[in-house]
């Protein structure tokens, strides 16, 4: 998500998913990482840019 690159996000969502995790572990695994983007946001390791790029990925 950092990269920005969407459908390399989106292309690891689908192998998570055929792995066999629900929507629910997906949910999760997302909400992890945009909360770990976040953390390296507030402690200045990526730029206010990278979060939102991040974010729109």
């Amino acid at each position: 998500m950092l990269e920005g690159d969407v459908q390399k996000s989106w292309l690891l969502i689908a192998i998570y998913i055929e792995e066999g995790h629900s929507s629910i572990d997906v949910y999760t695994f997302l909400t992890e990482a945009m909360y770990e983007i976040g953390k390296r946001w507030q402690e200045n390791k990526i730029s206010v840019a990278d979060e939102h790029l991040a974010t729109a990925a």
